[in-house]
């Protein structure tokens, strides 16, 4: 399994500093966001790989914080933003996939919860192409997933546009890189129709894995803790 933390945002790094490295209840922003998963004791620091913007700040982030968090971990540094973290996380699985059967977690790391669910892990995951987890919300600042009647399988997926209750916790996964290759061929066939303000985010991905002739699922997630919202 890798994980991908793309922090590439040109907003990341705004006033000098990391976003990471915000204060919450938990410790900085981005170490206790991914050290809270469930699968962080299961999943080897060399398995992580970020993208960040390139600058002095974000190689200094990297050698004094994140080498230092996750010994062994991959960074790629980019010199402009992308078109959206869906197209970041490709630089990120480029600089570390060794095989394309490999499980996939994006993960962007500013939404802590609780669950003990490992993707991938339950007979209730064999059909599943895609999971994401998912909270119960309302507001307009998170991507939203629309489900079947069973509460779990994906029927559509949008960005900061709410058409459940289902939100997005902000951690999207992928059985492997070709389910994660060919949603994004799908998307990218839609032109704009799966962006929000010309971006391609992760959320709406869930709708290429459906078109593809996959299933995709959600898993409810607690103890939700996000600094959008403090």
């Amino acid at each position: 399994m890798k994980i991908i933390v793309p922090l590439a945002g040109p907003d990341y790094f705004s006033g000098g500093t990391a976003k990471g490295l915000i204060e919450t209840p938990h410790g900085p922003l981005l170490l206790s966001t991914l050290r809270m998963r469930c699968w962080f004791d299961a999943v080897p620091s060399a398995n992580y790989s970020f993208v960040l913007l390139d600058s002095s700040v974000s190689r200094e982030f990297y050698h004094d914080f994140l080498l230092a968090w996750f010994p062994g971990c991959t960074a790629s540094f980019i010199s402009k933003p992308t078109r959206g973290a869906a197209l970041t996380s490709l630089i990120g699985c480029a600089a570390i996939m060794d095989s394309v059967d490999e499980e996939i977690i994006i993960d962007l790391a500013d939404i802590q919860f609780s669950t003990s669910h490992i993707p991938f892990s339950e007979s209730r995951d064999s059909g599943y192409a895609a999971i994401g987890y998912s909270f119960e919300s309302s507001l307009p600042c998170y991507s939203y997933f629309e489900v079947a009647d069973d509460a779990c399988t994906v029927i559509r997926a949008e960005e900061k546009k709410i058409i459940s209750t289902y939100a997005s916790a902000g951690v999207y996964c992928f059985r492997n890189l070709n389910i994660l290759l060919s949603s994004l061929a799908v998307v990218l066939e839609q032109g704009n129709l799966y962006t929000y303000n010309g971006i391609y985010y992760v959320c709406p991905l869930f709708n290429g894995v459906i078109a593809s002739g996959n299933q995709a699922m959600i898993s409810p997630v607690f103890n939700v803790c996000d600094i959008k919202t403090f």
